[in-house]
């Protein structure tokens, strides 16, 4: 009963996160003086998530325990590559920006209750509820998919419409910009995101669920009849969100998922086909990869209407080599972290690519890029793993068909992961519950209990069949993850890595002695989430808070005070770049009313204390983009306010390392231009603005990041006008 007990829970927390919307950020994404004075929050935010890793941490300790007690083995070779993983992993989450906290929080507890899921499946029942629940939640993200694209996608381009002046506002963007037009392109794309908001990932994951219940299913249907009939209700639905996410890259994947799937069930008849399944798992990795090195090799099309996706992750890739290959960097042992591979991309990526990514859009490389070390041990279990899957289609049938049988113990844990997952949904979302979607919210969870109850009846589903079903289902996710952010996005991630652990989990063995070293990986994680609730959850939880008050009085206008809020969020987490951007802009705001109102405080006054604390921040991340231009930002608006013209100078050398950093950023080479232009250093100046139209000359495969005809004819002139000052026209003889 503990044991199902810790599994269900363990679900709950995990499968809530594939179905409510994931906020890195609550309070100052935007201007909170531009959103309604108490809009409702419907996402999980960074102090929801940081103690629900903490409770799934220590879950997973609680079921490692279990399983130890009830004679299982510890499975030590993947104990220690996931741990060796975790260590880097929250190295860089509490060492670099703040942005790591969050994804690498995801990461480690995902891959721990991953580890306890390994074990867990090792037991007839627990296997039945994990795979089930794994394999029923496909029903809920298939309603919210079809209501986004039949009935919410076309409210939110029209509310968009309606309201664009303040959603530009509220971002800072102009229209016509790139961001505008970037934001526009997929907004009026009906594509299904689901909780993901990514459509590619919600299609990865969808269509590995779909395989599991699909394999599952067929192979019932033809071992018992009509019983596994109800098993594919499930996989039609993960096929229609495929197929509503306009996914390419998950539709070829299902496909040869489904091949994989039929070798398998033949394999299972006549062991001589045993080989032709390992070979095609191990196509499937070789196929994603060979693929996108192909269309690397057959260079850019000639324009923007030609493939571009496999083409762009080769950039990504290429990036992701410089940078391990930079030795000189001294990262390549311990990775980047995240955020530093997010920062480090721009100088790193070749000319042509005219994106900025945070992912290579590879679990491997990401793995490797981003914790060393460290990821080099994730991705070696991920393929163990995966490749192991195999392995496990010829155990005995533990519960072969017979009467129909449904326990009533296994009613209340479905009843606990169905109600549970629709329970915080509930809970972070009811603001945005119609009747309707409730009604729809509500239908969904019935099945998907249904779905879950039907699972763990004994004579229905048997463990040939869950093994069938989980080989089709990591082919999805591995060879998709090649080339998509299935490991790398919050909501995707945990249920990937799920999936892996149900597929490499064997049978118990018998245990003729129990050690006490295999209480050790229980120890570990649940001293691991107390580690994290210190480290992390407090932490996060008080600047969150500090934020919210921030929000709060900059809404009523106390623009110092939320200043002051914002300077002890600091205090509680020193290294979010966020805060310290919007200390600035308030700043500049601050300075220049006192500027226009003539009261007796110098307008330079604010903005001195924000660059004093800007260059606090710069202490401990003195590469952050997004600190140097606050930075550069604050020196230009006091030399303009003070007339000091010599801060312009130090101005200078801000937007010298921003060009560094970023040399293919084209606003940043315009804004360096400007400035130059300003200090009559018309050399430079010329310099800049050429680089800048040859830069967005390169960018020609994504229109929509090129300079919007205004700015562009902008420059033009200003070049005209430096080249004629430089050459003035020889005045004809008379």
């Amino acid at each position: 009963m503990a044991m199902m007990l810790v599994t269900a829970w363990l679900l709950v927390l995990t499968l809530v996160q594939a179905v409510v919307p994931i906020s890195p950020q609550l309070w100052w994404d935007v201007d909170p003086r531009l959103n309604p004075e108490g809009m409702p929050v419907t996402s999980l935010g960074p102090t929801a998530m940081a103690w629900l890793h903490v409770a799934i941490l220590i879950l997973a300790g609680v079921a490692m325990v279990l399983h130890v007690r009830k004679g299982g083995l510890v499975r030590w070779g993947s104990v220690a590559l996931a741990w060796v993983g975790v260590l880097f992993a929250g190295y860089h989450a509490l060492t670099g920006e703040a942005t790591n906290i969050l994804l690498c929080g995801n990461w480690i507890a995902s891959v721990i209750a991953a580890l306890a899921v390994l074990h867990l499946c090792e037991w007839e029942r627990p296997r039945k509820l994990v795979t089930g629940a794994l394999a029923g939640i496909v029903v809920v993200m298939c309603a919210q998919a079809v209501w986004y694209v039949l009935v919410e996608h076309g409210q939110t381009v029209r509310m968009f419409y309606q309201d664009e002046a303040r959603f530009l506002a509220s971002r800072g963007w102009v229209k016509d910009s790139p961001q505008y037009l970037m934001y526009v392109r997929r907004l009026t794309q009906s594509d299904a995101t689901g909780a993901f908001g990514l459509s590619n990932v919600l299609g990865c994951v969808a269509g590995a669920l779909a395989m599991l219940s699909l394999g599952v299913g067929v192979w019932m249907i033809r071992k018992h009849t009509s019983r596994g009939v109800w098993l594919l209700l499930p996989g039609v639905a993960g096929l229609v969100v495929v197929l509503l996410s306009r996914s390419k890259g998950a539709t070829v994947a299902v496909v040869l998922a489904g091949v994989v799937t039929a070798l398998a069930m033949m394999a299972l008849r006549d062991k001589r086909w045993t080989p032709s399944v390992r070979l095609s798992l191990a196509a499937g990795v070789v196929l994603a990869l060979g693929a996108v090195l192909v269309r690397g090799a057959l260079g850019p099309p000639p324009t923007a209407d030609g493939e571009r996706s496999l083409l762009f992750r080769g950039y990504y890739w290429q990036a992701a080599a410089s940078m391990t290959a930079d030795t000189g960097s001294g990262q390549g042992l311990l990775g980047r972290g995240p955020d530093g591979f997010h920062q480090a991309f721009p100088r790193y990526k070749p000319e042509l690519c005219p994106e900025d990514v945070t992912s290579t859009h590879n679990m491997f490389i990401d793995w490797l890029t981003m914790l060393g070390v460290g990821g080099a041990g994730w991705g070696v279990l991920a393929l163990c793993w995966y490749m192991t899957a195999w392995r496990h289609l010829g155990v005995h049938e533990s519960s072969p068909p017979g009467k129909l049988d449904l326990a009533p113990g296994d009613i209340g844990y479905a009843l606990l992961v169905a109600m549970g997952v629709f329970g915080f949904q509930f809970l972070v979302q009811r603001s945005q519950f119609l009747p309707e979607t409730l009604l729809l919210g509500l239908l969904s969870t019935a099945i998907y209990l249904v779905v879950i109850a039907v699972w763990l009846t004994a004579g229905v589903v048997g463990v040939r069949g869950i093994r069938v079903g989980l080989v089709g289902a990591v082919v999805v996710l591995v060879v998709h993850s090649q080339i998509e952010m299935t490991f790398f996005h919050l909501g995707s991630n945990a249920v990937a890595w799920m999936l892996l652990a149900c597929a490499a989990s064997g049978t118990p063995s018998p245990v003729t002695r129990r050690r006490a070293s295999d209480n050790l990986p229980a120890a570990m994680a649940v001293l691991g989430g107390v580690a994290f609730a210190v480290l992390i959850a407090v932490p996060v939880s008080e600047q969150q808070r500090l934020l919210a008050n921030a929000a709060g009085y900059a809404r009523t206008g106390a623009v110092p005070l939320a200043i002051d809020e914002l300077k002890h969020a600091i205090e509680a987490q020193p290294r979010d770049a966020s805060v310290y951007a919007d200390i600035a802009r308030l700043s500049m705001e601050g300075a220049s009313e006192r500027d226009v109102s003539r009261l007796t405080h110098k307008p330079a006054g604010p903005v001195e204390d924000a660059l004093a604390t800007i260059d606090g921040g710069l202490a401990s991340l003195p590469d952050n983009p997004k600190l140097l231009t606050a930075k550069a930002n604050l020196l230009e608006f006091h030399a303009h306010t003070t007339g000091q013209a010599a801060t312009l100078g130090a101005a200078d050398k801000v937007w010298q390392r921003l060009c560094a950093l970023q040399p293919y950023d084209v606003q940043t080479r315009l804004r360096h231009g400007d400035l130059l232009w300003a200090l009559g250093e018309t050399d430079a100046a010329l310099v800049q603005y050429r680089t800048a139209l040859e830069v967005d000359k390169n960018h020609d495969l994504d229109p929509l990041v090129k300079l919007p005809e205004v700015d562009h004819h902008r420059i033009e002139q200003r070049i005209q006008q430096l080249l004629d000052a430089i050459n003035p026209a020889t005045p004809t003889a008379p």
